[in-house]
Order: structure tokens, then C-alpha cells, then sequence
């Protein structure tokens, strides 16, 4: 089984003082997370989005897969 591509850390920290690094990285989120996040505020500021009725899903469950399928996009394409 392959490991989904999740882009990486989005915002990766690492605290440091004059010293250096002071603790491990923070990863937080995912970049995947990130534009997912980033898709469903479009998805959900448009009206005119589509929302499957034959599968029985709610409107959120269709924008939240939806947004995904944006995320996965994006990476696949940022991989090129």
C-alpha cells in the first residue's frame, strides 16, 4: 500500500535561539490540508457548485471530498 502524497509540512517551524534549534520541527498541517482548506472556501462561496443527489451525501460530504480532489490536484500538479 503507497503512502498518499500529502505535500509535506505547510508551514514547518523550528524554534531556534542564538544556540540553534531549541526543539523538534513543527509540522502542523499538511500542504494537502492546506489547499484543501484553501478549495473549500471557493466551493463553498459558490452557489452554483454541484451536489450529488443520487449518492444520498450531503452537500458538506460532497464539498469536503470535492475540495480534496482539488488538493490532490494541485500536488499532482506541483509535482510535475
Amino acid at each position: 500500500m503507497s503512502k498518499r502524497n500529502d505535500g509535506g509540512p505547510a508551514f514547518p517551524v523550528t524554534p531556534m535561539n542564538a544556540a540553534g534549534p531549541v526543539a523538534d520541527t513543527f509540522t502542523g498541517m499538511s500542504l494537502r490540508d492546506y489547499f484543501a482548506a484553501a478549495a473549500l472556501h471557493g466551493l463553498l462561496a459558490s452557489s452554483q457548485y454541484p451536489v450529488d443527489k443520487d449518492t444520498g451525501t450531503t452537500r458538506f460530504e460532497t464539498y469536503s471530498a470535492c475540495a480534496y480532489h482539488h488538493a490532490d490536484a494541485m500536488l499532482a500538479e506541483r509535482a510535475k
